[in-house]
């Protein structure tokens, strides 16, 4: 029951950003491969800062173009 309880929660959660995101798009966004992490896997909260470094580092190049641009 708890394990339906909180993929109930994950979809309502997707909605509700993409709703947001298709009114108000972000200029960047990132997306880490975090789908095998659980929302109550405290234990794995390294592994997806880690994640959230990777991707973050693959689009570097882009963050520096987009703060040449916001910097004018």
């Amino acid at each position: 029951m708890t394990g339906t309880m909180v993929q109930a929660f994950n979809i309502i959660q997707e909605r509700i950003s993409r709703a947001r995101l298709a009114g108000d798009p972000p200029d960047l966004a990132l997306h880490p491969r975090l789908s095998d992490i659980g929302l109550s896997e405290f234990h794995r909260a390294g592994e997806a800062i880690d994640r959230g470094y990777e991707e973050t580092m693959a689009q570097i190049a882009a963050l520096k173009r987009m703060q040449d641009v916001f910097a004018r």
